[in-house]
């Protein structure tokens, strides 16, 4: 049986797998103004984040980067990445 968020209706983390594991992934979508973006791993689930996600400190990063990132659950109850790094 599938754990779900009440607010959201998306899997738990531990439905996912562990938080603290790393997961490897793509940068689908990144918009410099706002300094969000998106995550694509490699199951194919997107994920959104901010630019302060950026593991190095930058607060850009091309579409195409291949990141390895964790997954965790943001203040809106769904699941953002976190802890991105450039691979």
């Amino acid at each position: 049986m599938s754990e779900r968020s009440e607010a959201s209706g998306e899997q738990s983390p531990t439905s996912l797998g562990r938080i603290e594991s790393s997961r490897a992934g793509v940068v689908e979508s990144f918009v410099d103004e706002s300094g969000l973006g998106t995550v694509k791993d490699e199951t194919g689930r997107t994920f959104a984040f901010h630019c302060t996600s950026i593991s190095d400190g930058s607060r850009t990063i091309a579409v195409g980067t291949p990141v390895e990132f964790v997954v965790a659950a943001g203040l809106k109850g769904q699941f953002e990445a976190r802890r991105i790094v450039r691979r």
